[in-house]
């Protein structure tokens, strides 16, 4: 089994979550092929709609509840892209 360390940062801005993925056949190489295409799927995919007013505490609220949003939808986009390939976290 072949385990590869992977720190995967979904969003700028975002903290950076650590996590160890594995996989029993692919190596360090593919593991970073897998996460690039899986980060752009999921920077793709759960795009934020924020309405740019900054004097309206309203749309702040709701500007700052969809980029949480979305940081959460891009990591499990990420997440469910990395097990399609194969790859599995652990510890």
């Amino acid at each position: 089994m072949i385990a590869v360390a992977a720190m995967a940062a979904m969003v700028a801005g975002c903290a950076s979550q650590g996590t160890k993925w594995y996989h029993d056949t692919k190596g360090e190489q593919a593991f970073y092929r897998d996460s690039a295409q899986c980060e752009a799927m999921a920077r793709g995919s759960a795009g934020d709609r924020q309405v740019q007013d900054h004097d309206n505490p309203v749309l702040e609220g709701y500007n700052a509840g969809t980029a949480a949003n979305a940081a959460s939808a891009q990591r499990r986009i990420y997440r469910h892209c990395m097990r399609g390939e194969g790859w599995r976290p652990g510890g």
